[in-house]
């Protein structure tokens, strides 16, 4: 990691486990670090982010996901599904030029090759601040991620939040919409697991 050590980059955010990619017999990992700027110069974007693959054994470098742009915040969370690594951006801009947030999804077995990216709703709701591994949520033999957005309006007023179960592909097959405003439903993964197994989250709707 060389001098990444020595300059703020928001280290070990978030950790996923990842396959075993040196082929040592352990599994490795994905470490997010949302704050790294990727040089030193002020020409460089601040808070781009970016994730690392580390050999969880030897602790060398395996691979590195591209630099985000300015604000972006890569890394701020990283899950895995099998060989799927999706990484949570939640400053990043979308097609239109809005600060909606994005999840970008990676096949960590090639090297990792980008496959795919999806964007949240909403200038400034930060859409993957939090992303949770769902497996297969609503059993239609598609893996899938609960994806947070904390910062979304919903009918419950601002700030209220709203948490997406997505499908690798980009398709939001279900929407849980935070019921209180202000409450930011979807600001950790261990916010979007209490808001969906407690009474208190409101329950979810088809997109």
């Amino acid at each position: 990691l060389g001098d990444l050590l020595t300059r703020p980059a928001g280290l070990g955010y978030e950790i996923a486990d990842l396959p075993d990619l040196d082929g040592d017999g352990i599994e490795d990992i994905a470490v997010g670090m949302p704050r790294l700027r990727a040089c030193r110069t002020a020409a460089c974007p601040a808070d781009a982010g970016q994730v690392f693959a580390l050999g969880s054994k030897s602790g060398e470098l395996l691979f590195r996901t591209p630099d985000g742009g300015e604000g972006f915040e890569m890394g701020t969370a990283v899950a895995r599904i099998q060989n799927l690594l999706f990484v949570g951006a939640p400053g990043a801009i979308d097609a239109l030029g809005r600060r909606t947030g994005a999840v970008y999804v990676y096949d960590v077995a090639e090297g990792p090759r980008w496959l795919s990216v999806f964007y949240g709703e909403q200038a400034g709701e930060r859409f993957g601040q939090a992303v949770v591994v769902a497996d297969d949520f609503d059993a239609d033999m598609v893996p899938e991620v609960l994806v947070g957005a904390p910062l979304a309006s919903t009918a419950a007023g601002d700030r209220a939040g709203r948490v997406d179960l997505v499908s690798f592909d980009g398709v939001t097959r279900a929407r849980f919409d935070g019921p209180v405003a202000e409450g930011q439903m979807g600001v950790d993964s261990a916010s979007i697991l209490a808001k969906l197994s407690g009474p208190a989250g409101a329950g979810p709707h088809g997109v």
